[in-house]
């Protein structure tokens, strides 16, 4: 009979880790001889997992649906009948969840998965990664494909991994109180020095691990709706005068469009990791040899932690100052001469991704995102303080705007947000192929409550917004036709 301390463990690696002859060793590095030595003297059953990740004719779901197979086998359905754990890196976060969703049972005999910075909300890296050289790279030197249905799942603002995660926030579908999971999540914040000469800012971007956003690698994430008030019945001639009015720079009416919070309803335990990177021998998660005193205490942490609501919200409070000694350690840090700012590096950011639809579902391709503010040139409220924005490659309608909310001031980080400026959030959209189609636009005070609720430290909101489109008076009318009664002869 297994206990919670000591069923066996699935590892799942990330994106990219297979190449033509990758030895499970290199994958995996010496993390599983030394999570079984840290666990003293629970005998615990290790397997390692492995899936394509290079060939561009697999995508996500085949992988889950092969994990379903292989835990069915004879030599692997005691995981499923006696219960086992995951530890997963990176794209590995994605494939456990794909199995959740389609094949688990309630509860599932995944008792619990460990996330070595999980690649939740994307990558800048899926985006420069589906490039010609990078694909000839693969080819020559890996022996591979590069992915591309794997790349296209990490880029930022994908809807089939949004439509994933805001599948778990649905009543009867929640991870622990439905199925029985208790989620960890673990993630660094610094880049590896070989990478600050690269001319691209998704391997160096501040907050980030040289592959994922500190944000994005938070399952703690936030929901809101930005959806037409019912009610209002808009004519033609006051559409037009709306769109008139926005494009004049001109106020609408506030009883247009609401905003609407769903957070998640259960938190998990995040911590933010010292000097650790998302891979190499020296610093990675994985198998850096220098940071195994940050991550290994936490892996145990989390594999003997109780699955109970107290127990893991005692393991939120821990790991928040697990996060907080590492800011406090990156304070201490001394710039070198033609070296990067440490402390920017671990400024904290947020990411927040808009999905602009109209009330069909469809995507809004030609579409504009304006933050307005609204403090005078007297006030000392900050502005909004935007580092990066991109469109998906295929869903256009979702826009990801990456934000820095701390700066390292007078030897500590502060929190920008604290005096942030209310803004007016504006959005407009246009049918490019006819003239006859509108878009209500949005313009929706935010205030700064609203604000510091939407745009979170090392946390990624998720905001979509439903645009009414209305069809002009020529695009279907009605005519009552004259009846001539004919005369009696």
């Amino acid at each position: 009979m297994t206990t919670a301390t000591n069923t066996p463990i699935v590892f799942i690696h990330g994106y990219g880790s297979e190449g033509r002859n990758t030895a499970a060793h290199e994958i995996y590095g010496e993390l599983p001889q030394q999570i079984t030595r840290s666990l003293e003297q629970e005998v615990v059953s290790i397997n390692l997992s492995r899936w394509i990740s290079l060939s561009d004719g697999i995508h996500l779901e085949d992988v889950s649906f092969a994990l379903e197979r292989a835990l069915r086998s004879a030599k692997y359905q005691h995981l499923l009948d006696r219960g086992f754990r995951c530890i997963v890196h990176s794209t590995g976060a994605l494939v456990i969840r794909h199995w959740l969703k389609y094949y688990s049972l309630k509860p599932s005999p995944l008792q619990k998965v460990i996330y070595l910075a999980g690649a939740f909300f994307g990558s800048g890296l899926a985006h420069m990664g589906m490039g010609q050289f990078s694909r000839w790279a693969h080819i020559i030197f890996k022996g591979t494909q590069t992915g591309l249905p794997s790349l296209h799942s990490l880029e930022f603002g994908a809807n089939t991994t949004l439509d994933l995660h805001q599948y778990f926030l649905q009543t009867h579908h929640m991870l622990r109180d439905d199925f029985g999971v208790y989620e960890y999540c673990i993630m660094g914040s610094q880049t590896l020095p070989a990478l600050r000469m690269i001319p691209n800012r998704y391997v160096k971007e501040d907050s980030s691990d040289c592959t994922l956003r500190t944000a994005s690698a938070n399952v703690n994430f936030n929901y809101f709706t930005i959806t037409y008030i019912e009610g209002n019945n808009l004519s033609a001639q006051t559409l037009r005068e709306h769109i008139r009015a926005r494009r004049a720079n001109k106020p609408l009416p506030n009883q247009l469009y609401r905003l609407t919070a769903q957070h998640q309803a259960n938190q998990v335990p995040y911590a933010l990791l010292y000097e650790t990177a998302h891979m190499g021998n020296t610093i990675g998660i994985m198998d850096g040899r220098k940071n195994r005193t940050q991550v290994l205490p936490r892996i145990k942490e989390a594999l003997t932690c109780n699955n109970t609501p107290s127990a893991q919200q005692h393991l939120i409070d821990k790991w928040q100052k697990v996060t907080e000694k590492t800011l406090a350690r990156a304070a201490k840090l001394k710039q070198r001469l033609n070296e990067w700012n440490p402390q920017s590096q671990y400024e904290a950011h947020s990411q927040v991704i808009f999905r602009v639809r109209d009330q069909f579902g469809r995507d809004i391709n030609a579409h504009d995102i304006t933050f307005k503010s609204r403090t005078n040139k007297h006030s000392l409220a900050l502005p909004l303080l935007i580092e990066d924005k991109i469109k998906n490659s295929l869903n256009k309608g979702n826009t990801t705007y990456y934000f820095r909310v701390q700066h390292f001031v007078n030897g500590t980080f502060t929190n920008r947000l604290a005096n942030i400026a209310p803004i007016t959030l504006e959005v407009t959209g246009i049918e490019p192929n006819s003239a006859d189609m509108y878009y209500l636009p949005v313009m929706l005070p935010l205030s700064a409550k609203v604000l510091r609720d939407l745009i979170q430290p090392f946390k990624t909101s998720v905001v979509d917004i439903t645009m009414l489109r209305l069809p002009s008076q020529k695009v279907f009318s009605l005519t009552q036709a004259s009846v001539l009664q004919a005369s009696s002869v």
